[in-house]
């Protein structure tokens, strides 16, 4: 899901880029380079023993702010966002993972 709208979908990465594919309205597809990348960071909810991260954001150098839920979240999964978050962290470590500063 990302921005206001709450779209079902899947967030694709391939190469340096990363594509949201709208499975309802192909024309809500959209695809950012990690080089525009300022920011990931998760957010998460408090549970015991640990924090259940379920959603992962990305803020655009200079522009945007995209966010995308895991589609388990209802269920207790997180297994997509981790996926993602680990990739980025795996093949783009130079990003800046960490909540925005405002």
């Amino acid at each position: 899901m990302f921005l206001k709208d709450h779209r079902d979908g899947r967030l694709v990465m391939q190469g340096d880029g990363l594509s949201w594919v709208d499975s309802r309205d192909p024309t809500k597809n959209f695809t950012f380079q990690t080089t525009g990348l300022e920011k990931v960071w998760y957010t998460c909810e408090a549970r015991t023993p640990e924090n259940f991260c379920h959603q992962i954001n990305f803020q655009i150098v200079k522009g945007d702010r995209y966010r995308f839920q895991d589609s388990g979240r209802e269920s207790g999964s997180n297994a997509a966002v981790v996926k993602v978050m680990e990739a980025l962290r795996t093949y783009f470590p130079s990003l800046a993972f960490g909540p925005p500063e405002n």
